[in-house]
């Protein structure tokens, strides 16, 4: 997809988030801070990241802390399915696992509106507080 440009990273048709402020705000920190900015993947990094995830579906059983897994209803970067696919194998495995679609939000999930936002945090501390050791 090439390197990071300015002009794809307007609000209007942007896969990330539904919060303007959050995107124009991460937009002015990349602005800032130059060396932060990401591009679009490249082939040796999709490549990298399927293998990746081979490698985490080929060592599920190795797994032996409780995870868990938020998905953006309206994602557009990863599969969702992939998501589906990787929670029902960790549960037939017997794996403490939660998963959680969360409903009008983005890739970006800790950028999205307050709404999505808020219930992932709730979401995250109450597992936390749930699997403390």
């Amino acid at each position: 997809e090439g390197n990071y440009n300015d002009t794809a990273h307007r609000f209007k048709g942007n896969k990330l988030t539904n919060s303007e402020i959050r995107f124009n705000r991460a937009n002015k920190a990349f602005d800032e801070e130059p060396n932060a900015r990401l591009g679009g993947a490249s082939y040796p990094w999709v490549v990298k990241s399927c293998a990746q995830f081979d490698y985490i579906i080929s060592n599920i059983d190795k797994i032996e802390i409780p995870f868990i897994l938020f998905s953006a209803e309206d994602e557009q970067i990863v599969s969702l399915q992939a998501h589906r696919q990787f929670i029902d194998l960790a549960k037939e495995k017997g794996k403490t696992c939660e998963a959680y679609l969360i409903e009008n939000a983005k890739h970006e999930l800790f950028i999205e509106k307050d709404k999505a936002r808020i219930e992932i945090i709730n979401q995250v501390l109450t597992f936390f507080r749930k699997y403390q050791h």
